[in-house]
Order: structure tokens, then C-alpha cells, then sequence
């Protein structure tokens, strides 16, 4: 794969299904197994794990959510289940976990650093919701923005500005 070009839908799907690497050489799997800190400091990875329809602006070698990609993805139980394991890692980074109803709350101990103010991590819940919603995990994207509505009203000053982006990803 070359390290100057975007990935073709085979690349990508055969990295997301850890069968190859990306353009960095890191296994889908050796990504969930990074530290939180190393999520925090790298900033090229998240692009891979929660691949979206529109060109990064921060990663252009990026692969992109193709309807070829999306396509494929219901079919794949590997990829669903990857998906499943790379939001569950997300979830576990920024210190939310679902209640027995399936709703999002807090974990005991939540990533402040992720909630406390704008950061690339609020770009980061932008990219999650829109990866969901493409992927077919639109409950998830609407749970997970009613989570971040409520985190808006009760604890965290988070703008309208970014609301309405949450609220595009989750829901467009």
C-alpha cells in the first residue's frame, strides 16, 4: 500500500478486518490496544477506525465510506463486529458505558480531559456519529446524541455550534 495515497475499498476493508495493516503499518487490533494516552496524542488513527463518506481534513490519505464500502459492511459479520469492538474502545476512552437500558452514561471514572472543553476529541464524537449512522447504527448515533445533549445541558459547556454538528452527523 503506498504511504502517499488513499487506500483502495480493499485495502481498507482487508485493514478493518485486520487482515492488513495501515498506511502507518498498525493492525486494526494494535490500534484498540493502544493506551488511552496514545489515542489522546495520535491523531492519524481515528480516520481508519471510524471511516466517514467526506475527505479528512487533518488525514488526506484517509480511506473513505464508498457506497461499494457501505455497502458491503451488513453482509460482513467481521466488520460489524469490529465495529462493534472499536466503539466499545471509543466509548471505554472517553469514560461512557451504557446502563442496563441501553442508554449512555458516564463511567465511574470519565476522560475529562475529552468533556471539560473544545478539543479534537469533540471533532472526534463528530466522526463517530457520522461512521454509526452510515454504518447502519443509527440507534447507537441517536443514543449517543441524546447522551451528548444531555452532557451539554447538565455539565459540560459545550457550544450550540458543536450541538448542530453532533446533531447533522447523528441524524443527516
Amino acid at each position: 500500500m503506498s504511504t502517499h495515497a488513499k487506500p483502495t475499498d480493499e485495502e481498507f476493508l482487508a485493514f478493518y478486518r485486520g487482515e492488513a495493516h495501515n498506511l502507518r503499518g498498525h493492525s486494526f487490533q494494535a490500534v484498540l490496544d493502544w493506551p488511552d494516552d496514545t489515542w489522546e496524542q495520535v491523531h492519524d488513527f481515528i480516520q481508519w477506525v471510524f471511516p466517514n463518506d467526506k475527505p479528512s481534513a487533518y488525514n488526506p490519505t484517509a480511506p473513505l465510506l464508498t457506497p461499494a464500502i457501505i455497502a458491503a459492511w451488513p453482509s460482513d459479520p467481521l466488520l460489524s463486529a469490529n465495529l462493534d469492538a472499536a466503539f466499545a474502545r471509543w466509548l471505554r476512552f472517553v469514560g461512557v458505558e451504557r446502563d442496563p437500558s441501553g442508554a449512555f452514561c458516564f463511567a465511574e471514572s470519565p476522560n475529562l480531559g475529552v468533556w471539560a472543553h473544545p478539543n479534537h476529541n469533540w471533532l472526534r464524537i463528530t466522526r463517530v456519529l457520522t461512521c454509526l449512522r452510515l454504518l447502519g447504527r443509527r440507534e447507537d448515533a441517536t443514543r449517543l446524541l441524546e447522551f451528548l445533549e444531555g452532557v451539554a445541558a447538565r455539565r459540560f459547556a459545550i457550544s450550540q455550534d458543536t450541538l448542530s454538528h453532533w446533531r447533522a452527523a447523528a441524524k443527516s
